[in-house]
């Protein structure tokens, strides 16, 4: 037996016995890796200027980006729904709903493995009486179209932005828009086959949700003395949207916000103002997501 081979039985060995130890170092990992994030953010942020920007915005403009943010969120769960229909999952769109809400929830409070995916596909699982895999595809699914949408609209903004991003990024934004979207139906089609039919509705669907939350966007940049730039911004947001969903830090914190940072520097923003924007977003997201808790999902179905 050599040594690497050696290292991974004792590895595997390991992680059977102290599972516990191991989900623990997850965690332990996430928040080192978290605070490292918003550490390099604080060195290339006025936070004096930036409170100062976050506090003029007015209440009724946090209304509006809350209400634009559960309107995404909503059109979210009826893509999931219309995802789980085409599995053979039956619920309610009003139980799909609390359960999306649920799932924003543990999204933002249970990051050391139980997240809303997870929560999800176990309460979906019980209900159904169906194979896991079902369950699963159905998340997975609903994972790829909302990326997909993310990547066409990010592409479509960086077209838009010619003369501001490095030359090397345009080839790369023709080929997102020209080859993405062909090449995750065709990989949609081979493992989905069931849901292919709806790939494009579902497509629609994220890319309106992706939309609204790009014009959330903008609603809370003009109360934080942008008066230029909307692609630039918009095109950043999209790609935080991205980094967010990589299991790298606790919710998604310090991610969204880096990007912010190292894009300022090609796209000409305002680092302060991204950063102002990104604490109202997550402000909102943690006022949207709290009433989760409170839903009852263990009733009719």
């Amino acid at each position: 037996m050599n040594l690497s081979t050696s290292l991974l039985t004792t590895l595997k060995k390991f992680t059977q016995q102290y599972p516990r130890t191991t989900k623990a170092g997850k965690l332990i990992l996430k928040i080192l890796l978290t605070g490292l994030a918003l550490g390099i953010v604080s060195t290339h942020v006025n936070w004096t200027y930036t409170w100062q920007l976050v506090k003029q915005v007015p209440w009724y403009t946090l209304l509006g980006g809350w209400l634009l943010y559960n309107l995404s969120k909503v059109l979210s769960a009826w893509r999931l729904w219309r995802i789980l229909k085409v599995e053979e999952i039956y619920v309610s769109p009003l139980f799909n709903l609390k359960l999306y809400y649920q799932g924003m929830f543990y999204n933002l409070f249970l990051p050391g493995g139980v997240g809303g995916d997870g929560y999800k596909t176990i309460i979906l699982h019980r209900l159904a009486n169906k194979p896991l895999r079902n369950t699963v595809a159905a998340l997975i699914l609903d994972r790829i179209s909302g990326v997909v949408a993310i990547l066409l609209l990010a592409a479509c903004f960086a077209l838009l932005l010619q003369g501001k991003l490095p030359n090397t990024l345009h080839p790369c934004s023709l080929d997102i828009v020209n080859g993405t979207g062909a090449r995750l139906v065709c990989a949609t089609k081979l493992v989905f086959q069931k849901s292919i039919s709806e790939f494009f509705p579902l497509l629609l669907l994220s890319g309106a949700m992706q939309l609204v939350q790009v014009l959330q966007a903008w609603l809370l940049l003009a109360f934080l003395n942008v008066e230029q730039g909307w692609f630039a911004y918009g095109l950043v947001f999209l790609l935080s949207s991205l980094a967010t969903l990589l299991p790298i830090t606790i919710g998604g914190i310090g991610a969204r916000e880096l990007v912010f940072v190292f894009a300022a520097h090609h796209l000409g923003i305002s680092q302060d103002a991204a950063i102002a924007f990104s604490i109202l977003f997550f402000i909102i997201n943690v006022l949207s997501s709290v009433p989760g808790v409170f839903l009852k999902t263990d009733g009719t179905h």
